[in-house]
């Protein structure tokens, strides 16, 4: 199997899979193979062969970025993304503004550092681009926090190990099996009364991948906007059965649809787990019928996943969802980065 960006790429496989996929490369281009990668696409790669870890981190590039806007190292950097104890508001007549191009080029190299490797700050750069348009000191100030934050946690990264492993839920997680969290936090957008849906596919100790984002439409009550959330997670879920089905080596399991057991999906609503295990219609429920069916089905009849409860303060997503404190943002954290203990509180 190879990754490729432009002109970088990774190779996995055999050696006589890599031996050939070289020659044939060769043979129509001019390559140069730089061995096991340590670096890619900004990120760093650190192997544990004793071990049997790979930790993937942004440590250079986060100097970088925080040299570009002049963002010095203190001894006591921020101990969450954003503020914990206020919101970011809407700015209003009066507000001091910045520069947006500035505040736009901030957010676009936290954004990077959120989708390659650094969930923690995923919900932060949500919150901060509500802003780009008319940002004032307000959102600047949380911005460079944000950064502040990355700079303090530099080495920060996600650890995957080989074996099997207790999960959060204090069940073995055999090697290689992709578990799923998603929660939801309710009219969490106080302007707008959005709902937020956070999720996190979880491998080998560590976040694959993850998404925190509003939903399109107000959500009627918590229940309704689990179930969003989970219908979002689920699109997630079947996406990544089938990458990991078409690159399996046994012919098998990517000739059959239903190959891989059914994925474990973690909710810690009651209610939504009950709404999609009833087939029966209720009134309560008809504005999101859709999104229901599509969830009975993917569970009931094509059992490709299976939706298991979970208490609240073991459900990773909801990290993804709302700002918590220090003590609460690295518990989470914790679990989804494979950090050691403790971190910060």
């Amino acid at each position: 199997m190879a990754a490729s960006f432009v002109d970088d790429c990774i190779c996995v496989g055999t050696d006589e899979a890599l031996d050939d996929y070289r020659r044939f490369m060769a043979e129509g281009y001019e390559i140069s193979d730089l061995g096991e990668p340590t670096d890619f696409l900004g990120m760093q790669i650190h192997y544990d062969h004793e071990g049997k870890s790979i930790k993937i981190y942004q440590e250079k590039y986060i100097r970088k970025i925080a040299e570009r806007f002049d963002i010095q190292p203190t001894d006591k950097p921020p101990k969450t993304p954003l503020p914990y104890d206020k919101r970011l508001e809407p700015t209003q007549e009066g507000d001091e503004l910045v520069d947006p191009t500035l505040f736009r080029t901030i957010c676009g190299s936290i954004a990077y550092s959120a989708i390659t490797c650094r969930i923690d700050v995923a919900l932060a750069i949500r919150e901060l681009s509500k802003h780009m348009v008319t940002p004032n000191t307000t959102h600047m100030a949380a911005a460079r926090q944000c950064v502040s934050y990355l700079l303090g946690t530099k080495d920060v990264g996600i650890t995957y190990e080989h074996g099997d492993a207790v999960g959060i839920h204090g069940q073995v997680v055999v090697n290689g099996d992709v578990e799923y969290f998603v929660d939801a936090s309710f009219a969490e957008d106080l302007f707008t009364r959005i709902s937020v849906s956070g999720y996190a596919s979880h491998k080998n100790k560590g976040a694959i991948t993850w998404g925190a984002k509003g939903q399109g439409k107000v959500a009627l009550s918590s229940s309704d906007a689990e179930l969003r959330a989970l219908a979002e997670c689920m699109r997630e879920c079947n996406w990544l059965r089938k990458l990991m089905r078409e690159t399996h080596d046994d012919p098998a399991v990517r000739s059959s649809e239903r190959a891989l057991p059914a994925s474990k999906v973690f909710e810690d609503n009651r209610s939504v787990i009950k709404w999609v295990e009833n087939p029966c219609a209720h009134s309560r429920v008809k504005h999101i019928d859709v999104p229901l069916k599509a969830l009975r089905q993917s569970w009931t009849e094509d059992q490709e996943i299976d939706i298991i409860f979970i208490e609240t303060h073991k459900q990773l997503g909801d990290a993804l969802t709302k700002t918590l404190t220090p003590t609460k943002h690295w518990g989470l954290f914790k679990s989804l980065m494979n950090l050691p203990i403790p971190m910060q509180a």
